[in-house]
């Protein structure tokens, strides 16, 4: 279990671990006058979805543009996590009778 927790520790690194964190905050913003329309499950789910989004952003930027700055990686990570967390919302204005 020990070499488990080190080869997890190596390969997540403190980058995605902050996009998730605002992607996080971010899709609880987009979602919190929307909540009770949505339901539990599927608020969820776009405040998870809204996690991934902001990690996998920030974890790229860091690889392929070699950003550092770990406060300028989660604002990114939050303005990604808002997008994807009114992604309902969105489809809803652009297409009524498919929502």
């Amino acid at each position: 279990m020990e070499h488990f927790l080190q080869v997890f520790a190596q390969a997540i690194s403190p980058y995605a671990v902050m996009g998730l964190v605002c992607g996080n905050l971010g899709g609880i913003y987009a979602i919190r006058k929307h909540y009770k329309e949505y339901g539990l499950l599927i608020s969820a789910i776009l405040i998870l979805a809204s996690s991934l989004a902001g990690a996998a952003v920030s974890q790229y930027l860091n690889e392929s543009w070699r950003y550092a700055n770990i406060w300028l990686l989660g604002l990114i990570g939050l303005v990604v996590g808002v997008p994807i967390g009114a992604i309902l919302q969105t489809i809803d204005v652009l297409s009524p009778e498919f929502a």
